[in-house]
């Protein structure tokens, strides 16, 4: 029989819950104190369990956000369904991201948590095929991206369950994404992909519902949009935090409705198709401030997937850099040199993966021979860095320094360190602040004007930023 652990304090509900579980096939055991949970979370028996029920407000100390940790720490693998009295999207989302795999609001409804335990239990992905296939499509083994794809992996089957895929830019959430369709029932329908972020604010709309002859101004012809050209497929919406709201507003009807029109039309036309989609900045962070509607969040996130940045996959970076330095790719044998791996492991990739390729590309450019050494990597626009070097009887702290720097005048070598410096410490504020350049040249006490040309002068132009005016 299975078992889960419910981790609470409160007896009656605690009854609730054990029963319910009880209809499903589970038994439970209860730990009501913080000190029964730490003594349970170390001893073997943890080995026999299914499934976690954790009370957010757990009496501490350790408090819940530690407990989940341990939890994950005791059984990687194990789902955790967090239970509170409130709901708060911001914290649902960061419990999530901390490894939650649930978070349900009391009164608890029965349906509610049954659905939940089968969802996470029914087709666990260590005995699931697609789990395999995701894996030789996405190159990593890490730790946080195998948890990654397990969560992918178990979302790909429910062909009509909306994805969010939240993650810095670089990271995949594309290919993520492209994987999820390639995977599903509907592969063999269309995909299409749409990236609401480089479209003006008057053409967003009729890219997405499409529009009528004679529509508006300039309308010649009859345009179908990206919701009809999806058909029974999968529609991504890339960066779909920055919908203007006028457009969340009538994309939310589409959900509820499953039913829209061109623009300039009368005729209801059937939205068939799968929803995904991806945003680089905090969701949860921007319905607080009031930029994103909490209903369409709802909607959209049925299902929230992290995809970690490669600072969270140091053991992921030497299996990256064999695929983008592999024969097929660059049209020659190359090898990469230990030091050059070490100063790339070191790195902390503002840019991720995306960086990475980048990266290499140049470094390739600049090799004549064929071997990839750390001179031949861009290290003008690579901050200085400390990494570790493991020696054979001696570890040492390395500052890895670009050698060009030393070449130049002292005021113009300390403008380059200045540059370096940005780029790590302006992008690390942006994404705390869940990309609102505002609030991020708030944070770190400068104003927004200085901030954007601080972005542009150390070379984080090329990574996405918000456009004018959507920050207030």
């Amino acid at each position: 029989m299975k078992k889960a652990l419910i981790i609470d304090s409160s007896g009656e509900e605690v009854g609730h819950y054990v029963e319910l579980l009880s209809k499903e096939g589970i038994a439970s055991e209860i730990c009501s104190s913080a000190a029964e949970t730490s003594e349970f979370l170390e001893s073997a028996k943890i080995e026999d369990f299914c499934l976690v029920l954790l009370r957010w407000e757990f009496p501490g100390p350790p408090f819940a956000f530690e407990l989940l940790f341990r939890c994950k720490q005791a059984r990687p693998k194990m789902p955790i369904i967090i239970i509170s009295g409130v709901l708060d999207v911001a914290l649902a989302a960061r419990a999530i991201a901390l490894g939650a795999d649930d978070f349900l609001q009391k009164p608890l409804d029965g349906l509610r948590l049954r659905k939940c335990v089968w969802d996470l239990l029914a087709d666990r992905p260590p005995n699931s095929p697609l789990l395999g296939k995701l894996q030789e499509k996405i190159i990593g083994q890490s730790r946080a991206l195998c948890e990654c794809l397990e969560k992918v992996a178990r979302v790909i089957p429910h062909a009509d369950k909306g994805v969010l895929i939240q993650g810095e830019s670089g990271t995949g959430k594309e290919l993520l994404a492209q994987a999820i369709h390639k995977l599903s029932q509907r592969a063999a329908a269309p995909w299409v992909a749409l990236n609401v972020g480089a479209i003006s604010k008057e053409l967003v709309e009729s890219e997405i519902f499409g529009h009528e002859r004679g529509a508006f101004t300039g309308a010649a012809q009859q345009h179908i949009g990206y919701l009809e050209r999806a058909d029974e497929g999968t529609i991504l919406l890339d960066e779909i935090g920055d919908l203007p709201e006028p457009m969340q507003i009538k994309l939310l009807r589409v959900l509820q409705e499953k039913e829209f029109q061109r623009v300039g039309g009368t005729k209801p036309i059937p939205f068939k198709a799968r929803l995904v989609c991806a945003t680089h900045i905090d969701l949860p962070l921007a319905v607080k401030g009031g930029a994103f509607r909490l209903d369409l969040y709802h909607r959209i996130a049925e299902t929230s997937i992290r995809v970690p940045p490669l600072r969270e996959r140091e053991q992921d970076i030497d299996l990256l850099v064999e695929y983008f330095t592999h024969p097929e790719r660059v049209g020659r044998t190359l090898s990469v040199a230990r030091e050059t791996r070490t100063i790339l492991r070191s790195y902390p990739f503002p840019g991720n993966i995306r960086e990475l390729e980048k990266l290499l590309g140049q470094a390739i450019i600049a090799c004549e021979g064929d071997t990839l050494l750390p001179k031949h990597l861009p290290l003008d626009r690579m901050a200085p860095f400390v990494s570790q070097v493991s020696e054979a009887q001696n570890d040492a702290k390395a500052i890895v320094w670009p050698e060009q720097w030393f070449q130049l005048k002292y005021k113009d070598a300390l403008a380059e360190v200045e540059r370096a410096f940005d780029r790590i410490y302006l992008k690390r504020a942006y994404d705390q602040v869940g990309g609102r350049i505002l609030k991020a040249a708030a944070m770190v006490g400068i104003d927004r004007k200085t901030f954007t040309a601080r972005w542009k002068d150390c070379g984080l132009a090329e990574l996405e930023i918000k456009r004018e005016g959507e920050d207030g």
